[in-house]
């Protein structure tokens, strides 16, 4: 990118949402003891953090403490969601073994109950994207959230949980744990496709959901939860584009359809918005135009891949499946770096951050081009931004020596660069790869208590030793609440 100037009772409400209940159909195995004994070692580590923590904060000994563990969602986990939902079930087991008297759990089906409340009285917005928020509103405020994460390396599996609170402190975390599945547990299917297989198959399945379909708008697929569009996920993509074009063309009507880069239209500038109307589907432009975009995982001799169609009204089509890794033609499938470490509490916080751009989350975008951001947040904040170029430089671009104080209101829309805020363009610049924007709200003014490299003080390359150490610096501050939140960028070449 180049910059140009132009100890109370400790009761808690464990809450496991109903998306990350199994279902009786997919539960036909048992994880094995060496398993479940490494899973309890992660509820052990779990409760000896919030203890801690829960002794630090003043609470009234009456009030409970609530803790939401959070479901995995099927396209973000590299094996199949009942396996996912099996560690969670133990987790949640162990839990509930070793709390003893100190916990109260909230029964799933009154959770089932509250949620299917929500759904029908339209109080949860968009189930399928973000149920936890309405959620949470309605039953009370959850002080503490526990997520877990999930990582593949060839045959063996990593697992680990985060737990942070309203505050935006971590209340605890586990050290990664290790194990291996057998192969029937894991999300593999007998008989792999092939590439053209799988490109026509779910371009069949997508029509016959979404069969309505006048504009496609290609969003991109992404290598895991990494964000990054590989020269693989780029092929793929036109691929699939051409073949959902050639079957919609095939149909009674005989009509084209049409595709059309994606640029979210808005005319909230510096107005009050809604979080959802910065979601991916909203760069649409009627029911009839849907948004393109998928996911894909490497397992150890397959490729597991997610694709789905949705409009701007949550209507979506879902397509899954896999095939040999050897139909990925030579083309690279595997980024080499995908700045896990950064975005490790992405999304945790004490209130709702979003960073977007005008062709979406985690976009492509070509060398020569101008990069517009969109920023919001849920509550009055102060904002830090830090730009990771393919150079390996990195600048802060928040706050800045034009904008020194950098405060954004809450529920406000803000677009990037603004004359007033960033009075530069942020025009993309050789060489290719990947780039990361990395923000952090703060609930206070904290520029005078980080360190002078990382005050804003000037627009020039950041020193290695105050990068490697932005997450753990921003986490250490006082008495703040902070939530974090990136935007991936894969850069290419003009054509």
């Amino acid at each position: 990118m180049g910059v140009y100037r132009t100890s109370p009772v400790f009761i808690a409400v464990l809450f496991w949402f109903l998306l990350g209940v199994p279902s009786q159909a997919n539960v036909d195995f048992n994880l094995d003891a060496n398993t479940e004994k490494q899973i309890n070692q992660l509820t052990e580590e779990l409760l000896t953090g919030l203890r801690q923590y829960t002794g630090k904060i003043s609470r009234s000994p009456l009030k409970k403490i609530r803790i939401a563990l959070l479901a995995f969602k099927k396209n973000e986990i590299p094996l199949g969601k009942e396996i996912a939902d099996q560690f969670n079930q133990t987790l949640l087991h162990g839990l509930m073994a070793r709390g003893g008297k100190r916990y109260v759990f909230l029964a799933r089906e009154d959770l089932k109950l509250i949620i299917d409340d929500l759904v029908a009285t339209g109080r949860l917005e968009n189930p399928r994207e973000d149920p936890i928020g309405s959620l949470l509103k309605d039953v009370g405020k959850v002080d503490i959230s526990i997520k877990g994460k999930i990582r593949r390396y060839e045959r063996k599996i990593s697992l680990s949980y985060t737990a942070v609170g309203s505050d935006g402190v971590i209340a605890g975390q586990t050290k990664p744990v290790s194990f291996y599945l057998p192969d029937h547990e894991i999300m593999r299917k007998s008989g792999l496709l092939t590439l053209d297989q799988v490109v026509n198959d779910a371009a069949k399945k997508l029509k016959e959901n979404a069969r309505d379909l006048q504009e496609l708008r290609p969003g991109g697929i992404r290598y895991q939860d990494t964000g990054l569009q590989t020269e693989f996920a780029r092929f793929l993509q036109d691929k699939l584009q051409s073949a959902l074009a050639n079957l919609y063309a095939e149909g009674l009507s005989g009509g084209r359809i049409k595709v059309v880069e994606p640029e979210l239209k808005w005319a909230g500038a510096g107005k009050s918005l809604q979080d959802k109307d910065l979601r991916d589907e909203m760069q649409t432009d009627s029911n009839f135009s849907y948004f393109l975009k998928g996911t894909y995982w490497v397992l150890e001799d397959s490729i597991e891949l997610n694709f789905n169609l949705v409009n701007r009204k949550g209507h979506a089509a879902f397509w899954n499946g896999s095939m040999g890794i050897e139909e990925t033609r030579g083309l690279t499938y595997r980024p080499r770096d995908d700045f896990a470490k950064f975005r490790e509490y992405d999304g945790f916080g004490a209130f709702k951050f979003r960073l977007t751009s005008k062709k979406g989350k985690d976009p492509a975008y070509k060398i020569g081009e101008n990069l517009e951001l969109i920023l919001r947040t849920e509550k009055k904040a102060w904002i830090y931004c830090y730009y990771f170029q393919a150079d390996g430089k990195v600048i802060q671009i928040l706050p800045n020596p034009e904008f020194k104080s950098p405060l954004f209101k809450g529920k406000i829309a803000y677009p990037l660069p603004d004359p007033k805020i960033m009075p530069f363009s942020l025009k993309i610049d050789p060489p290719v790869g990947r780039e990361l924007l990395k923000c952090f709200a703060a609930s206070r003014n904290i520029t005078n208590e980080l360190p002078k490299p990382l005050q804003g003080r000037t627009l020039k390359p950041l020193p290695k030793k105050s990068v490697d150490r932005l997450v753990t610096t921003f986490r250490a501050i006082p008495r703040t609440r902070i939530s974090e939140t990136s935007l991936v960028l894969t850069i290419l070449n003009h054509d």
